[in-house]
């Protein structure tokens, strides 16, 4: 017997569009979430509009490895984020299987450019919380009379635990400091 089928599904008229001008199967469309295709999809038409708009063309692996290079490229060079790089190589190995991992084509060209370009213009980083700021949270969480919740949130801070971990430990979880640690501790 079979189990069941999945109870997560793709509404049939969200697959429409995609069944007709991809060429792929509704398994592999449904092999990535509704928003990965949405931008997978986006990507490559942004892709098709730029070949199309120089008239160009691509017969070969080589000569698709060199426009989607050129494209990146480009790209890069209008300032936009490394992630929409990242995307555009993903979407075309999506929607071209044969450039995939498991494909017998390869992007050597692209998947370079992606990768310089995610070195030269890295993500944006969260920048930590100074103490002081901390201190004015905690301080207005104890004349707000939390003074647990003020405890909790310094806690996390001094142990660099992520939110919500702390409400989940146990006592004997926790580890007495040794006294050789001395006094700081």
């Amino acid at each position: 017997p079979r189990a069941p089928p999945s109870k997560k599904k793709f509404d049939p008229e969200f697959l429409q569009p995609y069944l007709e001008s991809s060429g792929l199967t509704s398994l592999e469309l449904r092999s990535v979430m509704p928003g990965t295709l949405r931008t997978y999809s986006t990507m490559m038409d942004q892709f098709h509009s730029w070949v199309a708009n120089l008239q160009l063309n691509w017969s070969t692996a080589e000569q698709l490895d060199n426009l989607l290079s050129s494209f990146l490229d480009e790209m890069y060079w209008k300032g936009h984020p490394a992630s929409m790089g990242s995307q555009t190589l993903a979407g075309v190995k999506f929607f071209l299987p044969q450039f995939s991992r498991m494909g017998t084509a390869h992007l050597p060209r692209s998947h370079r450019c992606v990768t310089s370009w995610t070195s030269l213009s890295p993500g944006l980083q969260r920048v930590p919380l100074p103490f002081v700021a901390l201190t004015a949270i905690l301080g207005w969480l104890c004349h707000q009379k939390e003074q647990v919740c003020a405890l909790n949130l310094l806690f996390q801070f001094r142990t660099y635990l992520r939110p919500g971990v702390c409400d989940a430990l146990r006592v004997k979880q926790l580890i007495k400091p040794s006294t050789y640690a001395g006094a700081a501790h």
